[in-house]
């Protein structure tokens, strides 16, 4: 179930979004995105939480959205990266580990899992070709911060803090230490 409230937190209206779980939101524009691991991307209308269409129907959960310049990049449980313009599938990245976490800065597409970040590179033209620049140590949850990319380490004890620079191979620049006991 989807629930809206206004910055008041007043409750305005819920839809029942999926049969199951849903595990992530997105919006662009007039437009809410929802992922489950019934293998289903719905389109909702924002204002009235009225289904669009359905984007993708298959068998395997989608686990994570992450929504730039228009595009709608869907990552799964199989590793399959999906981007979207308009609704309409445009690329497809396999990338062979699940995607629990996912960011686009520019043609970096950053995924991650429980031990891994990945920096891939989308290579441009029509074919969903993409090149591995790097993998860092590291897990979920992650985010973009200005020129940055922070990640949680393995042991899920630091947040480690790298440049989101090709040039400078993604070099660490500081970890944020949680406290030890």
């Amino acid at each position: 179930i989807v629930k809206v409230w206004d910055p008041h937190l007043r409750f305005l209206m819920e839809a029942r979004a999926h049969e199951s779980v849903v595990f992530h939101l997105a919006t662009i524009g007039d437009t809410l995105y929802t992922c489950s691991n019934d293998g289903t991307i719905k389109a909702w209308d924002i204002d009235t939480l009225e289904h669009k269409k359905t984007l993708l129907q298959y068998d395997s959960e989608v686990w994570r959205f992450f929504a730039a310049q228009g595009r709608l990049y869907a990552g799964d449980v199989q590793g399959t990266v999906r981007v979207y313009e308009n609704d309409e599938l445009v690329r497809i990245y396999d990338l062979t580990e699940e995607v629990r976490d996912m960011a686009v800065s520019t043609q970096l597409l950053y995924t991650v899992r429980d031990r891994d970040l990945v920096i891939t590179e989308l290579l441009p033209g029509p074919k969903g070709r993409a090149v591995t620049r790097q993998t860092i140590e590291g897990s979920s949850p992650m985010c973009l911060v200005g020129d940055m990319i922070c990640f949680v380490s393995r042991s899920a004890r630091d947040i480690l803090v790298h440049d989101n620079n090709k040039e400078s191979s993604f070099r660490e620049l500081g970890k944020i230490q949680v406290g030890y006991n």
